[in-house]
């Protein structure tokens, strides 16, 4: 199986403006309007934090009382995330272990990345959201 090493691409990995085409995510205001309470959103598998940094944008702490967080488990990955000074919590670790509990999200976004796990196995808990 191919794996990609993050920490060699992490350096030049938003210099493509492919990595930048997030639009708004209608979920989270549809899910947040029916909530009415404080929201979670988790970004499994952040990378270098461009999802969140737009949705931050789209939903400004000023007009939503939403949480955001994001996982990835390439420290390299996670410093350029880190630099962008996002108001998220950003979090070191593996998708298999994701040191959040249980029902602690009400949506969780993910760019399909779960091919680069390396070692499969069931997973350690639920998710919630949508």
């Amino acid at each position: 199986m191919k794996t990609t090493d993050y920490s060699i691409i992490a350096e030049n990995y938003d210099k493509n403006k492919n990595r930048y085409g997030f639009q708004k995510d209608d979920n989270i205001g549809e899910l947040y309007g029916s909530n009415n309470v404080d929201f979670t959103v988790l970004d499994l598998s952040c990378g270098t934090g461009n999802y969140l940094e737009r949705q931050i944008i789209e939903y400004p702490i000023s007009k939503y009382r939403i949480k955001w967080i994001g996982i990835d488990k390439s420290e390299d990955m996670m410093r350029k995330a880190q630099a962008k000074n996002l108001n998220a919590d950003l979090i070191i670790a593996d998708v298999v272990n994701i040191p959040l509990e249980d029902n602690s999200v009400d949506y969780i976004k993910t760019g399909s990345r779960f091919t680069i796990i390396s070692k499969k196995k069931k997973p350690q808990r639920k998710c919630t959201g949508y």
